[in-house]
């Protein structure tokens, strides 16, 4: 069988149909030409079978054009018959219409009519009605048959509806409210005792007759003023305690009169459940009602049995406790609620906690009044140097005890939504004790004599000692406010989920917002936005007053130590020496012979054992590491000698001596710094007071070029720079009269030019 689809192909290509043609199905046995051939002949059968279909098609095509021609001439006769019965048909109902108009306007005032005939004979007759109801219901009440009365009434009531247009009639709407208002005081009494016993049976029939005569609200009404009267009498209850009652005595009454109230709700929520429509929210509103009949002279408790306690650190604990026990009976009336519109729901849960509300947007306050209450049981005594410094650091635990024991009140009383206003009280909590400690500074330095002129015979220990120890304790408090506060940020995060909503928005599904006004909400939203920013302080000011106290005690550190030293040195410019002439001997003694001053020893001694005073605080170096820049007395010492017309290359080249050393000390940095600073300060007093020298004699220099080798010997073992302005001074003190020249420039030239005048050169 041949394929014929290939010559339907618009790119027929004959030389390849030809060539498949050959390649494919040959016989083996058969040649190029007999298969050609055979090919060929197919050829042939198939354009002859496909000229006879087409000439069959092409006949019968022929034969069916007539019989389609006389088709679409039928359907042509018909639709123009079908047009002109269409047009015929509209003429005749246009006619129709213009003479039905005037028949038409006819019967709908015919119909008008009849309607204001009904309307009037339905008048009438609920006029009728109306007439012997209210001849019959005088009956009806002397017979108290209250179900007949509210039937009598509905119907009256509903031709009251019918007959509302008519003036005549104005004069039986107020018959009714009568007839209505004494139904209701005629069956009040019955409808109480109903109330009371429990009847439901009979509390049904009353339900019933209050919807006929429409007055559900007013039954419901009577119901929430019944259910008051204990909740009053167990409120009241409290008033029959013995006198002198206290806070805590009305805080052990809550949870009492809570218990008897949720037994009494619950008695009601079965009751109420069997008696009254499942639609109406009935319990929600007797719990409103409960709640609020008490509202006022719970916030009138409050304030007389708390805010007005004496006792100031029982005034928070007891208003958290009382807050405490209201909103866990909130969390059960939710629960008991929950079926509830949610509207009504909350509504209650607000009205249970709202007497709360006031003292929330003053927390800050309270926590603040009682925080410095705190502080004042762990202020610190000022009773003797070694004493007080054990003091401060006794007090440090619970410091730290109270702030975070005020977070656990922030979250209790407000869930933290009170979080900023806890903030700036524990800053200022915090503010406060370093005040105290700025006060115990300037007690120590008394104690030390730090700041009189007494002469200092030896070095105390002891005072030294204690310094130390005092730094130790602020570096424990920069550490320990660091790490509260983060506790404070992380513990703020956790809470910050359940006040925000996932757009950052005040959660107003959540009992413990219900006291944020718009303003407040405002600022917390606002607050807690920024809580996870780092950069965020949340105790700014405490650590700023720390920094600066910080300055205060590495004063008092420095000033302990180099008090003895401050002594020794002070009387060097007064010394007798410095103008005298030697003793004239047969022997002409070098300068060698020379001895240190006493004073100048008494120095050399003290530096010698320095760091064995310092090896004991080894173990807690980093507990007393501190920054060179911020010791104000150094810096002071450095630039004392500025009005001297000493350059201030000086004071430049030991700052830089110092960053130095602090860069190269690693191991023990705390020892190296502190005893670099009393040797610079050392080498900085020393040359003020030689500065100070009014006259050198030859003598008087050589005694000093001794005593200033000397307290260089000294400082040599600590791998402290000299101090270039001192090496300088010995330089021109130690030359020769006769070769006595200035040399170098800025520093130099000017130390030279004033030991010149010293001098008398």
């Amino acid at each position: 069988k041949m394929d014929l689809d290939a010559f339907s192909d618009e790119n027929f290509q004959l030389k390849a149909w030809i060539n498949t043609a050959l390649s494919e199905g040959k016989p083996p046995e058969d040649s190029i030409e007999q298969h050609a051939s055979t090919l060929v002949i197919k050829l042939q059968m198939m354009s002859l079978d496909l000229n006879n279909s087409l000439e069959e098609l092409s006949n019968q095509a022929l034969q069916s054009v007539p019989k389609a021609v006389r088709e679409i001439e039928k359907v042509r006769r018909e639709s123009t018959d079908l047009k002109k019965k269409l047009k015929k048909n509209s003429k005749y109902l246009k006619r129709v219409e213009d003479s039905t108009v005037d028949s038409l306007k006819f019967i709908a005032e015919l119909d008008r009519v009849k309607m204001r005939l009904e309307m009037v004979h339905n008048g009438l007759k609920e006029a009728d009605k109306l007439a012997r109801t209210s001849e019959n219901i005088e009956t009806l009440f002397a017979q108290r048959n209250h179900t007949k009365i509210a039937d009598e009434l509905a119907m009256m009531e509903n031709s009251m509806k019918i007959l509302s247009g008519v003036p005549e009639f104005e004069q039986k709407k107020r018959d009714l409210t009568m007839y209505q208002n004494r139904l209701e005081g005629q069956m009040r009494p019955q409808l109480l005792q109903a109330f009371n016993s429990l009847d439901i049976e009979s509390t049904m029939q009353f339900i019933d007759i209050f919807k006929k005569i429409g007055r559900m609200d007013q039954l419901l009404q009577h119901y929430y003023k019944c259910r008051l009267v204990p909740v009053e009498q167990m409120w009241n209850a409290f008033d029959r305690i013995p006198e002198n009652v206290s806070s805590q005595d009305f805080v052990n009454w809550l949870p009492t009169f809570y218990d008897e109230l949720l037994l009494l709700l619950n008695t009601e929520s079965s009751w109420a459940l069997e008696v009254f429509p499942r639609d109406q929210p009935v319990i929600a509103h007797l719990m409103l009602e409960m709640v609020q009949s008490v509202t006022g002279s719970f916030k009138k408790r409050l304030e007389i049995f708390i805010l007005k306690s004496e006792d100031v650190e029982k005034r928070l604990e007891d208003l958290i406790s009382a807050y405490l026990i209201t909103y866990n009976f909130s969390k059960t009336i939710r629960g008991i609620l929950n079926s509830s519109d949610a509207e009504a729901r909350d509504g209650v849960i607000r009205a249970i906690i709202e007497p709360y509300f006031s003292y929330q947007d003053d927390y800050a306050e309270f926590e603040l009044k009682y925080l410095l209450f705190q502080l004042e049981k762990i202020k610190p005594k000022m009773s003797g140097y070694a004493h007080t410094i054990s003091e401060v650091d006794d007090s440090i635990p619970k410091l730290f005890l109270k702030s975070e024991a005020s977070f656990d009140r922030c979250v209790k009383f407000t869930a933290a939504t009170e979080a900023a206003g806890l903030t700036a009280s524990l800053s200022r909590y915090f503010e406060a004790y370093v005040k105290i400690l700025s006060e115990i500074v300037v007690y120590l330095r008394e104690e030390s004599h730090l700041e009189s002129e007494i002469t200092t015979t030896y070095f105390d220990w002891n005072l030294f000692s204690g310094s130390l120890q005092f730094l130790q304790i602020m570096n424990k408090i920069i550490f320990k406010l660091g790490n509260f506060e983060k506790f404070l940020r992380s513990n703020l995060v956790q809470q910050k989920n359940s006040i925000l909503t996932k757009d950052g928005k005040i959660n107003p599904n959540s009992a413990d917002c219900y006291h944020l006004s718009l303003e407040k909400q405002k600022s917390v939203v606002q607050f807690f936005s920024n809580i996870d920013n780092a950069a965020f302080k949340l105790l700014a000011g405490p650590t700023q007053a720390l920094e600066s106290f910080s300055a205060d005690v590495y004063s008092l550190v420095f000033d302990t130590a180099f008090h003895f030293i401050r002594s020794k040195l002070e009387d060097i410019p007064k010394l007798e020496v410095w103008k005298s002439e030697p003793v004239k001997s047969v022997m002409n003694l070098p300068s060698f012979s020379l001895n240190p001053s006493k004073q100048i020893i008494q120095v050399g001694e003290h530096l010698r054992t320095l760091p064995s005073y310092l090896e004991p605080f080894l173990e807690n170096d980093a507990a007393l590491y501190f920054d060179p820049k911020s010791l104000k007395q150094l810096d002071d010492l450095l630039h004392a000698n500025r009005d001297d017309n000493i350059d201030d290359q000086m004071s430049n080249a030991m700052s830089n001596e110092s960053d130095e050393e602090a860069e190269a000390e690693t191991e023990n940095r705390f020892a190296v710094q502190w005893v670099s600073a009393i040797v610079r300060g050392t080498m900085a007093l020393y040359l003020q007071k030689i500065l100070e020298i009014p006259e050198l004699s030859d003598h008087g220099c050589k005694q000093l070029d001794v005593d200033i080798s000397y307290i260089f010997k000294v400082l040599s073992v600590y791998e402290v720079p000299i101090d270039a302005a001192l090496l300088h001074a010995q330089k021109y003190i130690s030359k020769n009269r006769s070769d006595f020249e200035i040399s170098g420039d800025g520093m130099e030239t000017r130390i030279g030019n004033i030991i010149a005048s010293k001098r008398g050169i």
